[in-house]
This record gives C-alpha cells, sequence and structure tokens, in this order.
C-alpha cells in the first residue's frame, strides 16, 4: 500500500524515457505494444510530438499474437518501414506485455539487423520501472553504438548529455543552454536527449567535455570517458553564482582531463543561515537548484530529494531517495523547512510549507508543460527570487 498515490499521477515510464531520449535521431522507434502505451509517450511525455516528423511506432500487438509467441508479423513490419525510409536506425523497445511473454529482442534485432542491413539497438522496457532508467539505457546504447573513432578533439567543444524534456522542461532549454554555453567561449557538438541529429551525435567522440544535465546523462559519460578519454562535469547553471562558476569549472576541467562534480554544497558558504529548503527534483538539477540558493539566496541547509534513481556520488549527507508520496509526505512533516522547491503537483503533500513551482515533466505531463520557465544564469535567480522576497534575499 506503500506505492499507491492518492494526489500525484503515475510517472513516466522506462519506454517513454527512452524514446524521448531518440527522439530527434533520424531512428525509427517502435514500441511493441497494442497501442497504449505508444500513445501515453506522444500524446503526455513528449511535447516535441507534436508538429514533429518523428518515426514512433506502435507494433499493433494483438492478443493472438501474444498467445501464440508470431513475432513474424512485427518483423515483416519493420522491415517494411526500413525500405519505404531513409531512417539511420532501428530501435526495439519493449512495454509489459511483451516483459510477461519474455519477447527476445535480441533475437528479433539479429534478425532484423540482418534482413535489412540497418543498425538495431533494444530495450527491455517494462512499464514499471521510471522513465530515467529507460532515458539512462538509451544515453549509453548511443554512447556504445554511434560514435564514431574520435581522432582529434575540437577546441573548447562540449557535448550536452540528458537534455530532454522531461527533465529540463518544453520553453526550449537546448537553445537556452547552448547559448549561455557558446557565450562562455565554447562550442556545443551535439546534445543528446535535444535536437541534435545522428550526424552530430557521431563526432560527440571529439568533444573536450560532456556537461552531464540530468542524472540520466551520467552512465553514458562514464563509459564516455573511459572510452575516450572525455571528462565530464554535472549540472546546468542556475543562478548568477553558478554561472560565475560554470565557465571557470569548464575551463579547469578540460585543462587537466579530470571530471568534476561541480554541484556540492560542502563547499559552500552557508553561514548566512537564512533558511532551510527540500528541493524535489532529478539528482543533478536538484543539486543545481542547491548551489543557487545556498549562493544567491543564503540557504544553510538545503536537501535534495527525488522519486527517480539517485547515484551516491553526487548525494551529500541528507538527501533523500523517495520510494512513495507518502514518503515525501512524512519527510516534509518530520523536518522543518521554510521552502520546498519542485513540481506544483506536489502541493497537497507539503502542507502549509511554502512552495516555489518547479514543474518537472515526468511527473506532472502536459499539465504545466507550456508555462514559460527561464532558469539558466541569473534567470533562474531572477525566479527563485519572486517567490522568495521578501524574507530569503540577502
Amino acid at each position: 500500500m506503500d506505492n499507491i498515490s492518492v494526489f500525484l499521477p503515475p510517472f513516466s515510464p522506462d519506454y517513454s524515457g527512452f524514446c524521448s531520449a531518440l527522439f530527434s535521431l533520424d531512428g525509427i522507434l517502435v514500441i511493441h505494444d497494442a497501442g497504449g502505451c505508444t500513445g501515453n509517450f506522444t500524446a503526455y511525455d513528449e511535447p516535441r510530438w507534436f508538429g514533429s516528423s518523428s518515426h514512433v511506432y506502435s507494433s499493433g500487438l494483438r492478443e493472438i499474437d501474444a498467445v501464440i509467441g508470431d513475432d513474424q508479423f512485427f518483423i515483416e513490419k519493420i522491415n517494411k518501414i526500413v525500405r519505404e525510409s531513409d531512417n539511420r536506425f532501428v530501435a526495439l523497445i519493449g512495454s509489459p506485455v511483451p516483459t510477461v511473454i519474455g519477447t527476445d529482442f535480441k533475437a528479433l534485432a539479429h534478425i532484423i539487423r540482418t534482413s535489412t542491413k540497418v543498425p538495431v539497438i533494444t530495450f527491455d522496457a517494462n512499464g514499471i520501472d521510471y522513465y530515467d532508467v529507460g532515458a539512462s539505457s538509451a544515453f549509453l546504447a548511443i554512447a556504445k553504438n554511434f560514435i564514431l573513432e574520435s581522432g582529434e578533439k575540437i577546441k573548447n567543444s562540449v557535448n550536452i548529455i540528458g537534455a530532454t524534456p522531461l527533465d529540463l522542461g518544453n520553453n526550449d532549454p537546448e537553445r537556452s543552454l547552448c547559448s549561455f554555453i557558446n557565450d562562455a567561449g565554447y562550442t556545443v557538438i551535439s546534445c543528446w536527449g535535444g535536437n541534435s541529429k545522428i550526424d552530430a551525435i557521431m563526432q560527440s567522440g571529439k568533444a573536450e567535455l560532456n556537461l552531464v544535465v540530468s542524472r540520466s546523462g551520467l552512465a553514458a559519460a562514464r563509459y564516455m570517458e573511459e572510452k575516450y578519454g572525455i571528462p565530464y562535469v554535472t549540472g546546468v547553471p542556475i543562478g548568477e553564482s553558478a554561472a560565475k562558476f560554470f565557465s571557470v569549472t569548464i575551463s579547469e576541467c578540460i585543462k587537466d582531463s579530470k571530471s568534476r562534480i561541480r554541484l556540492n554544497n560542502l563547499d559552500l558558504d552557508k553561514s548566512k543561515n537564512n533558511g532551510t529548503a527540500c528541493i524535489v527534483a532529478d539528482q543533478v538539477i536538484g543539486n543545481s537548484l542547491r548551489e543557487c540558493l545556498i549562493s544567491d539566496f543564503g540557504f544553510s541547509d538545503v536537501i535534495v530529494c527525488s522519486f527517480f534513481e539517485m547515484d551516491s556520488t553526487l548525494s551529500i549527507p541528507g538527501d533523500v531517495h523517495l520510494n512513495s508520496e507518502d514518503g515525501l509526505e512524512n519527510l516534509i512533516s518530520s523536518g522543518s523547512f521554510d521552502v520546498i522547491v519542485g513540481d506544483p503537483l506536489i502541493q497537497p503533500l507539503i502542507g502549509d510549507v511554502k512552495l516555489i513551482p518547479f514543474p518537472h515533466i515526468a511527473i506532472s505531463s502536459r499539465i504545466f508543460w507550456n508555462d514559460s520557465l527561464q532558469y539558466f544564469g541569473i534567470e533562474g535567480s531572477k525566479y527563485l527570487k519572486k517567490y522568495l522576497n521578501p524574507y530569503h534575499v540577502t
């Protein structure tokens, strides 16, 4: 009963995260389902779907096919689509029914790869894990299958990894982030999870640095560090202080080729003691918000919690992984927080504590995805300041 949600909707599932990560890459994305999972992704988890030309398909799995284990119809459909299009790869994505009946996606991929001569990647989604698991698997699959041997590095160049709308929002965050990076004197080779095409992704090995902007990009960044010697930095520049530190960190990381977990409030000045806060978000974005609250507004104690997976290397004492909405409600009631930062839908769970709305599409879907929210650089401080005045602004 602990996992029953009364106030929060079902979060974006693993197949949505996988598809979102691959959405712009000129591939054929096929979810092996009866149509419901595909409809859930396109209508509720992917704001770019509306007006797009991306190829996302449902296999049209029917009961009789599941009962007798007939995969031939699935193979023939995909072969037909490949013949009639110029897409660069095929992705086969699972759903609850294939999980139950034990569909062998690796075997299907081998058959389709042999008959079409097109690269095929697979993901055994079960529809139970959350979006971040799928996105992380997709980014790792990209890193392992599509990057060309790097050759010479491009000076002062960066990849952005983990930039799906499920985490960064629907207000063209890629454009804003790329502009911020360009203004700092660096070139963006590719934006994984954003709108970069497969040709840009293939050149990612030439970058001098990977900027990991969500937890789902971390596994791919670690793989690329080992395989191509590309160091990484985690975080997004939220707030005035972080914006200033951002360029310095990138420069130092490129110079010494050592990865950095940039956002760690153990290194920040917490002497002002202007308040306490709890941030409910993706772990990497939550860490970035934490730095902003401490550096720009003088908060003394800020914890990050998330309903989604958290990496121990990005956590500090006090950070919490949430297993249910009861977990959040108990955390807030047992603490003494002045401010909560998180999706507006968590409002019923936090009582009378002040909420700073920070929509997370993976939680609230399309309810808030058209809300305009600019938070990179000084815009982040301006946004938070609207809710923190007059008590927490120093």
